[in-house]
């Protein structure tokens, strides 16, 4: 993290230099990020339907 102090004593070409360097890191993070929920999603999926294929054996099970 940079100081207030740092800042300041930036010349405009440091300045927008460092936001060119934020946004690339902003936009690596919104993919890292769209790639775990992504990863969450699918997941989360899966779950729900293992969790219904249980719920019918069971229901099957006590038709016997």
């Amino acid at each position: 993290m940079t100081t207030v102090e740092e800042l300041q004593s930036m010349t405009h070409e440091d300045l927008v230099r460092r936001v060119q360097e934020l946004e690339q890191d902003l936009k690596e993070v919104k993919e890292q990020s769209d790639m775990w929920f992504d990863s969450f999603t699918r997941l989360q999926a899966r779950h729900e339907s293992s969790i219904n294929a249980l719920d019918n054996i069971v229901k099957l099970a006590k038709l016997k």
